[in-house]
């Protein structure tokens, strides 16, 4: 064996153009199927973790449609009696309800004393449980407890300059309310297609004592679960225990609206109806290239093997067997699509790496289209190559020279 693996190394030197012709064929193939796979999956691994709402055991209890929780509305129907029927559900770790509304204005005073207006009408109450939930954290300062106290967001306070200690005047129903900032909310990144970041960023959040929701219905509640593995039978639980005649609000009768849970389960089963499709699309993409790849690499060594039936011819000459020529141009062939498809593979995870790091997503990389690559990379070629050298073989010395 190393007498053949020695000559097929010769032979390769003393045909190194199109050897290096070959390399490039095979190369190109492989680096296209790689990064057909790499990409699909990697993307696909992005889309997934960029749906997180908050985070995957915290639900959100809205107002709207069964049949499409994807679409809710945050209406106040919901009551202190809707807080404690979740006390009743086992897989429940912490819930909270949230309070909010629009408001005519938010104003502040700067440091000059001129008075100038926050655009944003709307103003949320909540405990500390809803920071919890939502997975954010004082950024500096306190929660707001007292009457009438707030805390912000980041961009409202980087927006507007405003501080710990400074006050903003809230205007609703005809009466203005002073309030105290006493924190700032960390910023939260981005989250995908979740509006979840732009929320906390841009929230003003009252105490829950506050004067001004007070006696206000929950517009919202946030629940987290205690084993994700059970939210969808939660959710489903939630969805009936909330809905039954006895239990729902006079609000939500009138809306004539349903109380649905919001969670990750809805968004990934959304996910994965768009991903069938597309993964059929990838699939029959994946193998028209494999079969393209296949044919050329064939066409590739037929050719090249063809072209040297003189060589062929001589080795019979001087008194070479079938199968040691066989063996030869196996082996020849084999080296070539092993390099080739080597080559092709580091080129194309080298692409995948950088497209991923400038794009900023997850990589996925399967360890079996890999293998499938170089597969069809190494035995292709070989296959061919043994075909062909085997209709030449079949020839006479004199047929070989006058063909």
């Amino acid at each position: 064996m190393k007498f053949y693996i020695k000559m097929a190394n010769q032979s390769i030197l003393m045909n190194s153009r199109k050897f290096v012709h070959n390399v490039i064929g095979i190369a190109i193939g492989i680096m296209l199927l790689i990064l057909v796979d790499s990409l699909s999956s990697s993307f696909k691994t992005e889309l997934y973790s960029q749906m997180k709402i908050s985070d995957d055991k915290v639900v959100t209890i809205a107002t709207g449609n069964r049949d499409n929780t994807l679409s809710y509305m945050l209406l106040p129907v919901f009551n202190d009696k809707n807080i404690t029927m979740l006390k009743d559900i086992s897989n429940i770790n912490k819930y909270v309800g949230v309070m909010g509304t629009n408001v005519t204005s938010i104003y502040y005073k700067n440091i000059d004393g001129d008075s100038k207006r926050i655009v944003s009408s709307l103003v949320y109450s909540s405990n500390e449980v809803f920071l919890e939930l939502y997975r954010a954290s004082l950024r500096e300062g306190i929660f707001c407890y007292g009457e009438n106290e707030v805390v912000i967001g980041s961009a409202v306070s980087s927006t507007y300059s405003v501080k710990i200690g400074d006050y903003i005047d809230i205007e609703h129903l005809g009466t203005i309310y002073k309030c105290k900032i006493t924190g700032i909310i960390n910023e939260l990144g981005n989250m995908g297609y979740s509006s979840t970041p732009d929320m906390i960023n841009n929230i003003i959040l009252l105490s829950e004592n506050n004067t001004i929701l007070k006696n206000n219905n929950y517009i919202s509640i946030l629940a987290e679960v205690k084993d994700v593995n059970m939210l969808s039978d939660t959710s489903d639980e939630i969805t009936n225990l909330f809905n039954k005649k006895d239990n729902m609000t006079q609000e939500l009768k009138d809306v004539d609206l349903d109380a649905i849970v919001v969670n990750n389960l809805a968004i990934l089963d959304m996910i994965n109806v768009w991903f069938d499709y597309v993964n059929i699309f990838i699939i029959i993409l994946f193998i028209v290239i494999s079969l393209i790849v296949i044919l050329n690499f064939s066409n590739l060594m037929t050719i090249t093997v063809l072209s040297r039936n003189r060589e062929i011819g001589i080795m019979k000459m001087i008194g070479g067997s079938n199968s040691q020529i066989s063996t030869f141009y196996s082996i020849e062939c084999l080296l070539t699509g092993v390099i080739g498809s080597l080559i092709g593979v580091v080129i194309g995870l080298a692409i995948v790496f950088l497209i991923t790091y400038f794009l900023e997503w997850n990589i996925k990389i399967s360890f079996l289209s890999i293998v499938f690559s170089i597969a069809v990379g190494t035995f292709s070629p070989t296959i061919a190559g043994i075909l062909t050298q085997r209709k030449i073989k079949r020839q006479s010395i004199a047929g070989i020279f006058n063909s």
